[in-house]
């Protein structure tokens, strides 16, 4: 009897364990760790002394009142306001309680905010190949949540950092990066180098050793002047600048000649990537250097890699006169658009990075955004919508037409043969007996061109990922907004 029992009780028990197990897994689905994520994590604006926006990030609570950010964020700022998503409230930033300039992280003391810290993961235990997901503020007080992996753990020096696929824009910079779990394993940093935004984590390592040291809060301009007079190299230094220092404004000119303040400028991305919703301000100086006005800018459309933008805008007529003095002789002829004499600052403090295959923004032309297509795609364009000339007659048709197509290469690259994403790069390129391209990935493996509309043939190793898309594959190489149908060969 006793026996039975105790058999009884361990089926009992087993029956429980198989019952709760599913119900722990599920726990941890990218939907759960955002909505555990989202409500730590806020908006950080910096300010000048004169209370205009300098920087733009993000950072998450680790403590009660205390948020974790990079310290390049808060560099230069005289004050500065912490929100959390979709709230109107702004907290003030009291100071700086404790950082680490060598890991560019920070830890600021923000006045009445209340919300749940973060448990801080052990960044040891990450290796590549781990999934792991950011949060941030690229676009102001929305919230943006991407997924990735861990795709190098790179060595500087006795430091380490944990380079990343999920994108990190400019705003998203302080937010953190947390594994499967909700722990944050790392704080997101983007940076500059060679025409490529990078994505780089600070091991939350670093972050864990700094908490314990936490003091009074000490003012922003104090403590800004303290770290610039102990300025550090830090392990950021060789990953490159800041991402925002590839988007700049530039060329800038007054275009009415003293009778209304009209200008333009152009918005020049130096990025390999397409970017969209670009936040600057534009500050207008008087021969003094001292601030006369600013101009806000937002959401300008998509930018293409390594090209510019025009924008135009409006101030009081009496900022171009005390910005660019005009002689009373000039003044009732027409003159041609003219550079500005005065000091002018711009400060792009936000943009997103546009994903390859991200459709292009409402109102843009493909042809400007990261789906562009070949003009030779218009032989796949049915008659009619060639001759109406509409737009969204033209596109809808292309997207049929792309459908078919990948449903008749799914035929010859069906769903389930291999991985659903692949990252890598080309080693070598080769044409085929058929005429198409033969690429060999550096991961050993073997991939065909089967599309005839067109392929791309490099010098170097471009990174390749190789995607799924109605069931057949798709090669996308980094830097190029088309993309091409592909199969594996065996």
């Amino acid at each position: 009897m006793i026996n039975n029992t105790g058999a009884i009780w361990v089926f009992l028990a087993s029956l429980c364990i198989a019952i709760l197990m599913p119900t722990a897994a599920l726990a941890d689905t990218p939907r759960d760790i955002a909505k555990h994520v989202s409500p730590s994590v806020v908006l950080l604006v910096m300010e000048d002394g004169n209370g205009q926006p300098l920087a733009m990030g993000s950072g998450f609570v680790v403590r009660e009142g205390v948020v974790a950010t990079n310290l390049h964020v808060i560099e230069g700022a005289g004050r500065g306001y912490a929100k959390l998503a979709d709230q109107k409230t702004k907290f003030d930033v009291r100071g700086v309680v404790a950082s680490d300039p060598a890991r560019d992280l920070v830890l600021l003391a923000v006045e009445g905010l209340k919300a749940t810290p973060l448990t801080v993961g052990d960044s040891a235990k990450v290796a590549v190949g781990d999934e792991v997901y950011a949060m941030g503020n690229p676009r102001g007080l929305e919230g943006t949540f991407s997924a990735g992996i861990v795709s190098s753990i790179r060595k500087v020096g006795t430091d380490s950092l944990l380079q990343v696929t999920a994108p990190i824009s400019p705003g998203s910079s302080g937010g953190p990066v947390v594994n499967s779990k909700g722990e944050v394993v790392g704080v997101a940093v983007a940076t500059f180098k060679g025409g490529q935004n990078l994505n780089f984590a600070i091991p939350s390592q670093y972050l864990s050793a700094m908490i314990p040291s936490i003091k009074d809060a000490v003012a922003l301009p104090e403590a800004g002047k303290a770290l610039k007079g102990n300025k550090e190299k830090t392990i950021l230094d060789n990953m490159g600048g800041r991402s925002t220092e590839g988007v700049v404004g530039s060329s800038f000119t007054w275009d009415d000649f003293g009778q209304g303040g009209g200008f333009s400028f152009s918005i020049k991305n130096k990025l390999r990537e397409p970017i969209k919703n670009v936040y600057c301000l534009v500050i207008f100086y008087d021969s003094k250097d001292e601030p006369i006005d600013v101009a806000i800018f937002g959401g300008e459309g998509i930018v293409p890699g390594g090209l510019a933008k025009r924008v135009k805008g409006q101030v009081d007529e009496s900022v171009e006169k005390l910005n660019t003095p005009i002689a009373m002789a000039d003044m009732s002829r027409h003159q041609p658009p003219r550079p500005a004499t005065g000091k002018i600052e711009f400060r792009i403090l936000s943009f997103e990075i546009v994903s390859q295959d991200e459709p292009a923004a409402e109102g843009e032309e493909k042809k400007n955004g990261p789906g562009a297509r070949d003009a030779s795609h218009q032989q796949f364009v049915a008659p009619e919508a060639r001759e109406t000339g509409r737009q969204e007659d033209i596109e809808a048709a292309l997207q049929e037409s792309e459908k078919r197509l990948a449903e008749a290469v799914a035929k010859l690259a069906p769903a389930g043969n291999g991985p659903d994403l692949i990252e890598s790069t080309i080693d070598g390129e080769f044409n085929g007996w058929d005429g198409d391209t033969i690429f060999k990935l550096s991961n050993g493996q073997i991939w065909q061109q089967v599309t005839y509309d067109y392929t791309y043939h490099y010098a170097f190793q471009p990174k390749v990922m190789i995607i799924k898309t109605y069931g057949a594959y798709k090669l996308v190489v980094d830097g190029v907004a088309d993309s091409i149908f592909v199969k594996r060969i065996k």
